[in-house]
């Protein structure tokens, strides 16, 4: 995965064409980020970990996971869908805190 920062800034040195030409000729996936307004973020981090995920695991035709073997150190990946909240972000929104 090629990921091209600073997608916010108005005179980018690479544009998004040059940046894709290059990921499609090298094999790679292409997204435009900003670490700083957050744009794509969390989709790039999802996307690398899924990639990653599907290499290691076995998955069915239907998409379900068949199997998905630990690391050395015992551990495992589960992938939670987009709408899914972790424990943290539902007490932080209890909290009303930042």
């Amino acid at each position: 995965m090629l990921l091209g920062n600073k997608c916010d800034l108005p005179n980018k040195v690479v544009t998004y064409d040059m940046g894709q030409e290059f990921a499609r000729n090298n094999g790679f996936g292409f997204m435009e980020v900003s670490a700083k307004s957050d744009i794509g973020i969390k989709a790039a981090f999802n996307s690398i970990v899924t990639n990653i995920f599907h290499a290691k695991a076995t998955v069915s035709p239907q998409g379900k996971v068949v199997s998905a073997p630990d690391d050395d150190r015992g551990v495992s990946i589960k992938l939670k869908r987009e709408d899914e909240q972790t424990t943290e972000q539902k007490d932080k929104k209890k909290k009303n805190c930042c």
